[in-house]
């Protein structure tokens, strides 16, 4: 393939904005890309606070770790459950090594006595004030976006009016 006369290399993943893309005959996001990078940046902050308290080495992967790791994982809008639940096992194992559990057992009662949600449930969240807030926006600007009011209302089904953690988990819990 050339482009102004120059060959354009052929690749098999792209990456874009800090997400990798498959190629392939539709589009598809490499889960294990932000998977690498999320457990790259949690192992680095955990084996240099190993003598901190269990709610500081929290604090510091929630504060470094997951914004980027939520970021990219919502950048691409709309990963598969599989892909999210595969997502959601970093997050579940940062909660192990933190608090010493093994990996056959669950994190869902240290996450709810830390205030956290389960990563799906932040993922939801996520899409969840996106859609509120693309809500508000003037028509000319949502059919740009081909925003349809039929996900609004099953995310509002699913959600009711929960905007924040404390309400996803109030939900939840």
């Amino acid at each position: 393939m050339l482009l102004r006369g120059l060959e354009l290399e052929w690749v098999s993943d792209l990456k874009y904005l800090g997400i990798m893309f498959k190629t392939g005959s539709c589009l598809k996001v490499d889960a294990s890309y932000i998977k690498r990078k999320f457990y790259t940046s949690c192992n680095a902050i955990l084996n240099h606070c190993k003598s901190a308290d269990d709610i500081i080495k929290l604090a510091m992967v929630k504060t470094y770790c997951l914004p980027y790791y939520l970021h990219t994982a919502y950048s691409a809008l709309d990963l598969s459950r599989r892909c999210v639940q595969d997502l959601a096992v970093c997050w579940n194992d940062c909660f192990r090594r933190i608090f010493r559990y093994n990996r056959y057992e669950s994190v869902k009662d240290v996450q709810y006595f830390c205030n956290e949600l389960p990563l799906e449930l932040l993922y939801d969240l996520l899409g969840w004030k996106f859609l509120r807030y693309v809500s508000h926006v003037p028509v000319a600007l949502r059919t740009l976006f081909n925003f349809q009011r039929h996900v609004l209302r099953e995310m509002s089904k699913q959600c009711g009016h929960a905007v924040s953690v404390y309400g996803m988990k109030q939900l939840v819990f």
